[in-house]
């Protein structure tokens, strides 16, 4: 007995395998397998915590043994055969229940959807506010052009590289600006411009205005 596997090549399922195919096919058909795994015919019906059973089917060692060979259209009868029946229903269960496969004829077939609707469910990532949107990662990426967000970024800046009090040569400035933004001596000016870092007379130290 032979099927088509991902790329249409046959597929067969030993005699074990195939009856075990043929239950669940018939479950299929009469409704009785979840919802979540008939993703490909309603698409849009994933939830945002579906990409778990995608993750906890691909975790399962025999699940994915199973599901590499189905991709790769090579035969799953030896994978499913070496497996009790319990155990052979329970892989093919998992990869159904997480959308990562279908009955296709006598074989199965994989759906690809599943990956993208699982990144299309995935929460979308919180909007940075304030100050945070001009920062990635810690580094200043754009200098802003309105003079309220430019006085928020600067004090923002001279906050972590500094503490009251703490009085730094040139360089222990410059390398503490070095981990936030790229151009040092421009941002070393700007603060000094707008008074939150004050430099001595001779240029040698610098501390942040009280």
């Amino acid at each position: 007995m032979g099927g088509r596997g991902r790329f249409g090549h046959a597929t067969t399922l030993g005699t074990e395998a195939a009856v075990a195919r043929r239950e669940i096919a018939l479950s299929w058909t009469a409704g009785r397998i979840p919802a979540l795994c008939r993703t490909r015919i309603y698409p849009g019906a994933m939830s945002t915590n579906t990409w778990r059973a995608v993750i906890s089917a691909l975790a399962d060692d025999r699940a994915r043994d199973v599901y590499a060979r189905i991709v790769l259209a090579q035969p799953v009868d030896e994978a499913l055969d070496a497996l009790s029946p319990g155990k052979r229903r329970r892989v093919l269960d998992t990869l159904l229940s997480a959308g990562l496969i279908s009955p296709d004829g006598a074989g199965w077939r994989t759906e690809p959807e599943v990956f993208r609707d699982a990144l299309r469910s995935a929460p979308a990532a919180p909007r940075a506010a304030g100050v945070d949107r001009f920062f990635v990662d810690g580094r200043l990426t754009v200098y802003p052009s309105r003079a309220a967000d430019r006085d928020a970024v600067l004090l923002h800046i001279v906050g972590r590289m500094s503490e009251p009090g703490e009085i730094l040569t040139e360089r222990a400035v410059n390398d503490r600006l070095a981990a936030i933004v790229d151009d040092v001596a421009a941002m070393r000016r700007y603060l000094v411009d707008a008074g939150l870092l004050e430099r001595s007379r001779d240029g040698g130290a610098y501390s942040r205005a009280r």
